[in-house]
């Protein structure tokens, strides 16, 4: 890896308060799944609304946290400072240091829930497991390869199948760094997408329709889903060029490169659609970059910026929860709005404590020890400095499951 000097400034909390958003969007989707909610009409415009339909959706949360991913990794690259570039053996310990201590813990805790099952027979998890599986399951989970194995990638606690993606990402982040350094970053970016897209589109549908979770591993490799990641590292590099008050730096070549992803998103869904997602968002991010406009005001709200820096913890613990609470609920035969009313109330509320409980004492330790004042410090205070910062809170790999 070549030069980085990245510099103290003050955090750009747009990033936090969008991590919380796709958060949210992935705990109420699952708890929708879960429970058992069927329905949930709301009128909007003259027209009957099935909300949730709608939340179904929050699966796409995955799409931005790649994003958001290659956008934190990268900015310092591109901000320049003071500061010397790590090596690859310090970049690798610190990712490391980030991102396994609250993971490993999560394995030992629904790792050791699997072993007691297999052992006891006493139904934990809502599938049968043998001790035999459940040393496969660690030893896969361990080496953080899990998305590569169909028995494995969504047993237990389904999620973590994107932090096996986010680690192999990690490895080839230096490539594209060096990447976008040495050749002009559109034809870079171009060459991610046109490499991706011959890969998703060299699937067979078939294999996707008849044997799902084979096609899950296939379609959702580090191989199919490295656009996103790259695209948010190239947003990085817009949003440099792009200080408070000034003309976009995008030139009409990013406008029909967008425009041509999203329509390929629309023309060949299981090729494009993960790319035309992340267009969108990295469209949302840009417009959240902009402190004085209505997105980046309430993104930088403290809430939402607090849920943000612990979103992390919340998504490694929340689904096999959401499932056990979920299914006693569906199990109750309550109606669509009492089910509701709970997972409002109660469930998203307790996961949200909970996974805030669980930050404090596994992920909070091995974060960087600066204190950000949300309160204050907004996007619209870095206009002076143009260099906003994007703290080690802000590079953790929340990622959502499908």
């Amino acid at each position: 890896m070549s030069t980085i000097a990245p510099r103290q400034a003050p955090r750009m909390h747009f990033i936090d308060g969008l991590r919380a958003v796709a958060m949210i969007a992935v705990l109420l989707c699952h708890a929708n799944l879960y429970a058992g909610i069927s329905h949930i009409w709301v009128h909007v415009g003259g027209h009957d609304v099935n909300l949730a339909n709608v939340l179904q959706s929050g699966h796409l949360g995955v799409n931005l946290f790649l994003l958001l991913s290659g956008f934190c990794l990268y900015w310092p690259f591109v901000k320049g400072g003071g500061r010397a570039e790590p090596t690859l053996a310090q970049y690798a310990y610190r990712r490391c240091r980030r991102i396994l201590p609250p993971y490993y813990v999560t394995l030992a805790i629904f790792g050791g829930l699997g072993l007691l099952q297999a052992v006891t027979h006493h139904q934990i998890f809502h599938r049968q497991l043998t001790i035999h599986y459940m040393e496969a399951w660690l030893a896969w989970h361990a080496v953080m390869a899990h998305n590569l194995s169909p028995a494995h990638v969504v047993a237990l606690d389904a999620p973590l199948w994107s932090l096996a993606l986010e680690f192999q990402l990690y490895v080839l982040f230096p490539i594209f760094v060096e990447a976008y350094r040495r050749w002009n970053k559109h034809g870079v970016l171009l060459l991610v997408l046109a490499l991706s897209s011959l890969y998703r589109a060299a699937i067979p549908p078939a294999v996707l329709a008849v044997d799902p979770l084979n096609g899950f591993v296939l379609m959702y490799s580090v191989f199919g889903r490295c656009f996103e990641f790259a695209l948010g590292m190239y947003v990085a590099y817009v949003l440099s060029r792009w200080p408070q008050g000034e003309k976009s730096p995008l030139r009409p070549v990013d406008y029909v490169l967008g425009a041509a992803v999203i329509a390929g998103g629309i023309w060949r869904g299981h090729v494009f659609t993960d790319a035309a997602w992340g267009v969108v968002f990295a469209a949302l991010v840009l417009a959240a970059s902009r402190a004085s406009g209505p997105i980046g005001r309430f993104l930088s709200q403290p809430f939402l910026v607090r849920m943000g820096i612990f979103s992390y913890s919340v998504y490694l613990i929340h689904q096999p929860i959401i499932m056990g609470v979920g299914g006693k609920l569906a199990g109750h035969h309550l109606s669509n709005v009492a089910l509701w009313a709970i997972v409002i109330g109660v469930l998203l509320p307790a996961l949200i404590g909970i996974g805030y409980v669980y930050h404090l004492l596994f992920e909070k330790p091995f974060m960087s020890t600066k204190k950000p004042n949300v309160a204050s410090t907004t996007a619209s205070e870095t206009a002076g400095a143009k260099t906003p910062a994007v703290s080690e809170a802000e590079t953790a790999p929340a990622l959502n499951s499908r």
